[in-house]
């Protein structure tokens, strides 16, 4: 065992749960000598698209894969500017109160993840994210191209080997999770010590997850 990073085991009961996932996978960090979170460092198997106002900065963690026909699901996080936390208060309200408007909808800046579903004949093109003030004013957009379309392997029960994990990982840092999802954050099951996972981004290909920046030593996490 490596002295820090991220051991992978099979184990022979059924540990994921989600639907039309129900393979058994599990996991064990041993996680050491924490680094920048997510919000400074590029994250792995994820594209960040960051929208810039007065008010702060929204980011939104989208998976690196979009493909015309997936469903994706995406975390979205807000950042207010300011100096004292009287101000940065003021600012995280103000980009509350934002509009993300994408190629396909429109959603509220204050909402923790959005889910996508990407046309069947969009491939080449660029899905767009535009964010608006209360107003509806544009203050900031930002592109991401959609590659053609990817099969995805149809099956009732994923197999274990199925799921491609690395055998090294890093607390504050995001692991990614390769194999069949739905894309749907609504329908994953994951933790990590007990505690439900911070799952940033899904495909119907790959999973990404922070992992925690607080722990240290050997934990558990169930897929």
């Amino acid at each position: 065992m490596p002295e820090h990073g991220t051991e992978i085991t099979t184990a022979g009961n059924p540990v994921i749960r989600a639907s039309a996932i129900l393979a058994s996978l599990l996991v064990y960090l041993l996680l050491c000598h924490p680094v920048p979170s997510m919000s400074e460092n590029a994250a792995s198997g994820v594209i960040t698209v960051e929208l810039k106002s007065k008010a702060g900065l929204v980011k939104i963690f989208l998976p690196d894969d979009i493909s015309a026909g997936d469903t994706v699901s995406a975390a979205v996080a807000l950042y207010p500017s300011g100096v004292t936390s009287e101000a940065m208060d003021g600012n995280l309200r103000i980009l509350g109160g934002y509009v993300i408007e994408t190629s396909f909808f429109n959603v509220p800046a204050s909402q923790k993840s959005i889910k996508i579903s990407v046309p069947r004949n969009s491939a080449g093109t660029k899905m767009k994210f535009t964010l608006r003030d209360a107003s509806m004013k544009a203050l900031d957009s930002a592109s991401v191209p959609i590659g053609l379309s990817s099969a995805v392997r149809d099956e009732e029960t994923p197999a274990p080997y199925d799921y491609q994990c690395p055998l090294i990982g890093q607390a504050g840092r995001t692991v990614e999770i390769k194999g069949p999802f739905d894309g749907d954050f609504a329908t994953t099951d994951f933790k990590i010590g007990n505690k439900k996972a911070n799952v940033i981004a899904e495909s119907p290909r790959k999973l990404v997850f922070e992992s925690p920046a607080d722990v240290v030593g050997s934990v558990e996490v169930v897929l």
